[in-house]
């Protein structure tokens, strides 16, 4: 039930980041609220939420096996993206 909603909000997260990552190509919607939380969302919640998902399915697996679904294998794609875009240091939070 909690992984459930977990993996739910981490989706969501997800799409906020793919939408952060549009808003510095194609910058609209500044000096918004709706700006503020998509970025928040996607580029400071994003990671953590993966990385909660992660970790508690690979926990319960280990425990009893656990079915993943398309969401699931969706997270943990956009985790390893964003573990690639933060290690180049394509995805940096600063402003320099």
């Amino acid at each position: 039930m909690v992984f459930q909603k977990i993996n739910k909000l981490a989706f969501i997260c997800n799409l906020a980041f793919l939408t952060a990552m549009l808003m510095r190509v194609y910058p609209f919607m500044q000096g918004t609220k709706a700006e503020s939380v998509i970025l928040i969302a996607g580029l400071v919640i994003s990671p953590v939420s993966n990385l909660l998902v992660s970790i508690f399915y690979w926990w319960s697996y280990i425990r009893k096996p656990v079915k993943a679904d398309l969401v699931f294998w969706f997270n943990q794609v956009m985790l390893a993206i964003q573990v690639l875009l933060i290690i180049s240091g394509i995805l940096s939070l600063s402003n320099i």
